[in-house]
């Protein structure tokens, strides 16, 4: 082993060891810095450490050679190092990884993701991999969707402690997504590596990290893989789409418009946020009150999204949550190419076709305590809108009308749409939309533009929706309104479903995350480990055992033979 490998428990390799430079350059530096970044608060120690044995254990270790491994590399750690936590990561990582591998297997081969998956991870996905019936060369990026359809049922089970369940702690997806964002950014755009890691982060990350609330990885995970589908559409693999000539202006433009208002996506200047955070919280303050909106991960780490939370203080006294991101370059990317007509014979295109903005460039979601706090904050905030001279409420593309959107019961709607004619009795109600809701599910969104001051961006599109803690927990984990899934059955339509005891071991995986990641306490987190992987550990340390002995009968027997 090199000495890098035996020296990775000293005290200098346990926080990043890279400088900026590396960090920019070199993957593992980069990966150590998303974990940091996106782990943040909840990285103790000891899920430091196995996170670094994760990023620098060689991919092709198995078997006896692994053990041998994780053994020298816990030799002498720290007694910060709780070596139980870094073996039951270690261990459910690579139930996470068998679970791909078994996930591949089962991708039909003579389909493109299929032959895509099964290459090497150094080869480029090439552009006669299929044809279709007209001679034009195809690459599974060019399918919609380009990604297979995950097995939710076996996904859930994975993470659930409940019945059968294997009990993956959520700080292994944590990790994983951390360092499968690093592989999204550092590979080559054309390689089966990165193909292979954006299937993993779609069908094996992403709806755990929904789940669980890691809504900042998650977002970032889903824009690298849409900036990835925009570029390998855009090389032409399937030329009959003849995007070609497009990809590099339409990439460009999805830049500029996106740097100008959340910086350049290569920059760790925490500086680049400001304008941004500027116009968040003014949109607030214009609205609802003043606010104190703050970045919600590190800022001086290579991410190019948005992510704040903090409160706002409205006008009777009360303080309600706030969470906010921006829009990210793959999601914008996605709809330029659903604009230019690339999707049209395979989705929904935009209704409005005339013009495009993304209203919701700047999403804010204001927490309420209940459903008759939040009538109330909004019928306020829908009067300020329309009183202000800094905000211009519009409709969101495919909408002709209707700047202000309402769901939930008779009561709730009327409540609002009573308290706004009190105020405004000549206000226009095309601009309002009133939708039922039989399982109680209360929602409710503001769509507009915010008047900067700045002459080179004058105006910021929003998007500022209100909720409260039993909707989002349904958003997260309900069968049907989980927004996870919502977005799944859009996109796969049958090919997902989920039973009834997936929804209950959804439920099971929210409530495990306050326990593992609300804990102030670290001394708790580390001791937090589910059934299943304190199982996998006594796995893990009778295996070595057993290894040891017979390398003890190994050299007692050799002695014994001279």
């Amino acid at each position: 082993m090199t000495s890098k490998e035996v020296n990775r428990h000293s005290p200098d390799n346990i926080t990043s060891p890279c400088g900026q430079g590396e960090i920019l350059s070199n993957r593992e530096c980069l990966a150590k810095e998303l974990v940091e970044t996106f782990s943040g608060d909840h990285l103790t120690p000891s899920r430091r450490f196995a996170a670094n044995i994760i990023i620098e254990m060689p991919e092709d270790i198995e078997g006896r050679r692994r053990i041998d491994y994780i053994r020298k590399a816990l030799d002498g750690v720290p007694k910060e190092i709780d070596q139980d936590v870094v073996i039951s990561i270690l261990e459910d990582y690579k139930v996470l990884q068998d679970a791909f591998l078994s996930y591949i297997d089962g991708i039909d081969e003579d389909s493109l993701a299929g032959r895509a998956l099964k290459l090497e991870d150094n080869q480029v996905i090439p552009d006669d991999l299929d044809v279709d019936g007209d001679g034009y060369s195809k690459s599974p990026w060019a399918e919609n969707p380009p990604i297979p359809a995950p097995h939710i049922d076996n996904l859930i089970k994975m993470f659930s402690t409940k019945d059968e369940g294997q009990g993956l702690g959520l700080e292994t997806a944590m990790i994983a997504g951390a360092i499968t964002l690093a592989n999204l950014k550092s590979a080559p755009y054309h390689s089966a590596f990165a193909y292979k890691c954006a299937v993993f982060a779609e069908n094996f990350l992403i709806p755990v990290c929904s789940i669980s609330g890691l809504d900042n990885l998650e977002s970032e995970l889903k824009d690298e893989i849409d900036i990835m589908a925009g570029r390998n559409i855009g090389d032409a693999l399937y030329r009959k789409d003849a995007l070609s000539n497009d990809i590099d202006s339409t990439m460009n433009e999805v830049d500029r418009i996106v740097s100008l208002h959340f910086g350049n996506r290569h920059s760790t200047d925490p500086a680049r946020f400001d304008f941004a955070i500027g116009n968040f919280n003014g949109a607030l303050s214009e609205m609802l009150g003043e606010s104190n909106l703050k970045p919600a991960v590190n800022t001086n780490s290579l991410h190019s999204t948005f992510f704040g939370s903090g409160t706002v203080k409205t006008s009777n006294g009360s303080e309600l949550g706030v969470r906010a991101r921006g829009k990210g370059r793959g999601s914008y990317c996605k709809k330029l190419l659903q604009l230019i007509g690339y999707y049209d014979t395979h989705s929904q295109p935009l209704k409005d076709v005339g013009e495009f903005h993304p209203i919701d460039l700047y999403g804010m979601t204001v927490i309420c305590n209940d459903n008759e706090q939040l009538a109330d904050s909004y019928a306020n905030a829908v009067i300020r809108a329309i009183d202000s001279g800094k905000i211009t409420p519009y409709p969101a593309p495919g909408r002709k009308n209707e700047c202000f959107v309402i769901k939930g019961s008779l009561d709730f709607q009327e409540k609002i749409r009573q308290k706004i004619l009190d105020k405004i009795p000549d206000v226009d109600m095309r601009m309002f939309s009133f939708k039922n809701s039989s399982s109680g599910f209360t929602d409710a969104k503001i769509t507009g533009f915010y008047e900067t001051g700045d002459g080179r961006i004058p105006y910021a599109p929003f998007e500022l929706q209100f909720s409260t803690p039993p909707a989002r927990l349904l958003a997260r984990a309900g069968k049907k309104a989980a927004h996870y899934f919502f977005k799944l059955h859009k996109i796969y339509g049958d090919l997902v479903s989920m039973t009834d005891e997936t929804a209950g071991a959804a439920i099971d995986i929210w409530q495990r995350k306050q326990d593992y990641f609300n804990i102030p306490d670290n001394s708790a987190k580390e001791k937090h480990l589910t059934n299943q992987s304190r199982k996998r550990v006594r796995e893990f340390k009778r295996a070595y055992r057993k290894l040891e002995k017979k390398r003890r009968n190994m050299a007692k027997s050799a002695m014994t033979s001279i």
